[in-house]
C-alpha cells in the first residue's frame, strides 16, 4: 500500500500529506520538501498507508530530499533570528501601547521573511509595527493573529490526563465544542473541571461524544419512571453507560431509598395521566392489576460500547 507522509512546516500550522516517494522516512525527521510557497523546510509528525493510488492525491507536490545536518544548522540560525524579531516586536507593540502579545516566530526556508504569531481580545492595527520592525530587521515581516487554542499549541505542555497536549502532538484542526457535549455526558456543569490549558472546553469532550449518544440512546433517560425486579416503582436519578446501571429513587410511605440495577432489569413504564388520557388513567387492564401504565413504548435497543469491526483487506463487506 502507498504511503503518506504528514508534514508540518510550521509549529502552529495544518499537516500536509506527501507521498514517501521511497524515502524512508521516521517521525521526527526533517525533510525539504514543495509547498504552494516554495520549497519549504518541514518536520515528518505521522505516517500512514492508505489505499488507492498517488495519482489521486489533489496537489502535485513532493518530497524534494531528507534534510541534512547542514540544512538544520541554517535553520537554527534562522530561528534564532526569527526569536529575536519576536522580543523586538513585543517591547516595540508595548511602546506603541498596542494591546497584543506574541507568541511564535516561524522563519521561512529561504530566510527571507519570519512570520510573527500573537493573541488580542480585539482587532489590533500593527502597521506601524510592520513597517518598524521591517526596517530594524532587513527583511520581510508578517504578522498573523491566532487564538487562545493555538496559544497553548505554541506554549506546549500537559493535560489533566498527564500526556502531552492533543494540539502538540496529533491534533491540527480545532473542531468546535460545546457545552452541550460535557451535559450529554454527564459532567457536572462546572467549566473548570472540563476546561483545557487554553481556558476553552478540552478539545477531547469531542472524541467520545457520539459513543455517548449512541449508548445514550438504548437506555431510558433520566427522570424516566421504571418499574423495579421487586415491583417496586421509581424514577431515574442517574445513570452509568459504560456499567449500564441506573440509580432509581423509590418513594415509599415511611422512606425513600436509592436502589442500582443493571439497565436491563428495570422496566420502562409511565406514570398515570402520563399517556395523556383524561381523569389520569389510560383505562387499560394493566394499570391497576400491574401498577404499569399500560401504554406502549419504543422497545429500547442496547449497544455494545466500544464495538468495531476490522475491515477485510479487500475493503469488502460482507
Amino acid at each position: 500500500m502507498p504511503i503518506l507522509c504528514g508534514i508540518t512546516f510550521q509549529k502552529l500550522g495544518k499537516l500536509h500529506y506527501y507521498p514517501s516517494d521511497g524515502f524512508l522516512l521516521e517521525p521526527g525527521m526533517f525533510v525539504i520538501a514543495e509547498t504552494e510557497q516554495g520549497v519549504e523546510f518541514g518536520e515528518v509528525k505521522i505516517l500512514r498507508t492508505v489505499e488507492g493510488r498517488l495519482s489521486d492525491m489533489p496537489h502535485p507536490f513532493r518530497i524534494v530530499r531528507v534534510a541534512t545536518e547542514s540544512d538544520r544548522r541554517t535553520m537554527e540560525g534562522y530561528f534564532r533570528q526569527a526569536q529575536e524579531a519576536l522580543e523586538y516586536c513585543q517591547k516595540r507593540a508595548t511602546e506603541l501601547q498596542l494591546p497584543m502579545k506574541l507568541v511564535e516566530a516561524e522563519p521561512t526556508w529561504d530566510g527571507h521573511q519570519i512570520t510573527l504569531y500573537f493573541v488580542a481580545d480585539a482587532r489590533v492595527d500593527f502597521r506601524q509595527l510592520v513597517k518598524d520592525a521591517a526596517a530594524q530587521l532587513k527583511t520581510r515581516v508578517h504578522l498573523h493573529q491566532v487564538g487562545a487554542r493555538d496559544h497553548a499549541k505554541a506554549l506546549g505542555g500537559y493535560g489533566p490526563c498527564g500526556r502531552p497536549l492533543c494540539c502538540t502532538t496529533f491534533l491540527q484542526d480545532f473542531a468546535p465544542v460545546s457545552m452541550k457535549m460535557a451535559k450529554d455526558q454527564s459532567l457536572y456543569l462546572n467549566p473548570s473541571k472540563f476546561s483545557g490549558v487554553c481556558g476553552k472546553l478540552m478539545c477531547c469532550l469531542r472524541y467520545e461524544h457520539d459513543t455517548y449518544l449512541e449508548a445514550k440512546d438504548s437506555l431510558p433517560s433520566v427522570g424516566m419512571t421504571v418499574t423495579l425486579p421487586s415491583g417496586e416503582r421509581g424514577t431515574i436519578t442517574e445513570m452509568n453507560i459504560f456499567k449500564r446501571t441506573l440509580t432509581v429513587l423509590v418513594r415509599g410511605e415511611e422512606f425513600t431509598r436509592s436502589v442500582t440495577v443493571r439497565a436491563e432489569e428495570a422496566t420502562v413504564a409511565r406514570a398515570c395521566g402520563d399517556c395523556g388520557s383524561v381523569g389520569g388513567g389510560c383505562g387499560s387492564d394493566g394499570c391497576a392489576s400491574s401498577g404499569s401504565c399500560g401504554s406502549s413504548l419504543p422497545p429500547q435497543k442496547f449497544i455494545q460500547l466500544e464495538t468495531r469491526t476490522k475491515p477485510s483487506p479487500s475493503g469488502s463487506h460482507s
